[in-house]
């Protein structure tokens, strides 16, 4: 990438950036921020921020529906330019690499060596319940045409069994059906294995980590005359080209996607399932970078609520001091009153009965008078009693 001195503000951040390359193009982007476009163009190649495509400003022109692509997994939207120019410098990639970890290494290594075995379309041997579920679904749902593009990513709000997303034509029904199960017998060669127990759609378990599978079949645009032969009929027809996503268990995010265009899905099958390794070390890795952040965040909260409970008590603890320095105020009065009675000699036996009383009366109200530590047991006891019922509410949050 090209030293260029940019006129971009030290605090700009990459989804600032990435908002304003989809919402204008990349010359009026450039001018914008101050920068050559050849630069800007190359740094967001570094730092995979994903860039529209040519005909994407045409299709928005005359208003065709258009899909505008996130930051990948990784990049912070929160991060500034400013600091992944500086990584870029430095040799530094924009994503921190993650490490490979030996079960994933020896997972890849079997899939080197693994066999994986496709059923012909004759063949009577049993699938798996949740292949067999979704060949019966896809039977019932499959079609010869979709009347828009986008019912085919429709489902029923809920099956009758766990199955598998497959979105196909009828022609694609036997084929969908083989596919999944050979993944499903690789995956289970490799120690993984299928959930079914997590809600209709069933997913892929491998290390530990579920994925859903959908199966989808690409669709083209064919117009024909209607009946009357005045207004033209629009309709998409499948193509045969299918297409397999893996997506995250919980929210449904397209993780990684494999069609047939560069080769049938079944000769890209170890590819396919090297891809649901790096898939799970990824979701792996960031589910440990979530917790390890959780427990940071956790010992803040922490911390925080320990401080504010030792200035509370702090509070607490001078009230009831002043209340003791009152106390010895008054005993340190009520006695020298007592030891001004003695000043003047000797005193009648009754009265000096009634001194004497007096004083241990006296001697009573002095806090110090059972030594230092037992004062201070006696006032963190009343601020105990003064604490109790005592919440902590994080303003943090």
């Amino acid at each position: 990438m090209p030293e260029h001195q940019t006129g971009i503000p030290g605090d700009y951040t990459l989804g600032e950036l990435h908002d304003l390359l989809w919402s204008v193009t990349l010359p009026t982007a450039a001018r914008r921020l101050d920068c050559d476009k050849d630069w800007l163009r190359e740094f967001c190649d570094y730092s995979v921020i994903p860039l529209p495509k040519a005909d994407y400003w045409q299709k928005k022109r005359s208003g065709k529906r258009v899909h505008q692509r996130r930051l990948p997994k990784g990049l912070d939207r929160r991060e500034t330019i400013a600091a992944l120019v500086e990584r870029r410098r430095r040799g530094q990639p924009p994503i921190d690499p993650i490490e490979d970890e030996q079960d994933v290494l020896d997972l890849i290594a079997v899939i080197d060596e693994l066999e994986v075995e496709f059923r012909s379309p004759d063949s009577k041997a049993r699938l798996h319940p949740v292949v067999a579920a979704t060949r019966r679904v896809m039977k019932k749902t499959a079609r010869d045409q979709w009347s828009t593009r986008f019912n085919r990513i429709r489902r029923r709000s809920s099956f009758a069994e766990p199955v598998f997303i497959a979105e196909v034509g009828v022609e694609s029904v036997v084929r969908t059906a083989h596919l999944l199960q050979g993944l499903v017998e690789a995956v289970r060669k490799l120690g993984g294995d299928v959930d079914a127990s997590r809600g209709d759609v069933a997913c892929i378990e491998l290390l530990g980590v579920l994925h859903r599978v959908r199966v989808r079949e690409r669709l083209k645009r064919h117009r024909e005359a209607a009946e009357s032969r005045e207004t033209v009929r629009e309709c998409w027809r499948p193509t045969g080209v299918l297409e397999l996503h893996v997506e995250s268990w919980l929210g449904g995010d397209l993780l990684e996607k494999w069609t047939d265009r560069r080769a049938p899905l079944e000769a890209q099958m170890r590819d396919i399932l090297v891809g649901l390794v790096r898939v799970a070390q990824v979701t792996r890795a960031e589910h440990r970078a979530r917790q390890l952040a959780e427990e940071q965040a956790k010992r803040e909260r922490e911390e925080r609520r320990r401080e504010a409970e030792e200035a509370e008590r702090h509070k607490h603890r001078g009230k009831a001091l002043l209340e003791v320095a009152q106390q010895h105020a008054a005993w340190s009065t009520v006695a020298r009153l007592l030891h001004g009675f003695r000043g003047g000699g000797a005193l009648p036996g009754d009265l000096e009965h009634w001194l004497f009383r007096a004083e241990a009366a006296a001697q009573e109200l002095n806090p110090l008078a059972d030594g230092v530590a037992s004062l201070r047991d006696a006032v963190e006891k009343r601020v105990d009693e003064q604490m109790r019922g005592w919440h902590y509410y994080d303003r943090h949050y």
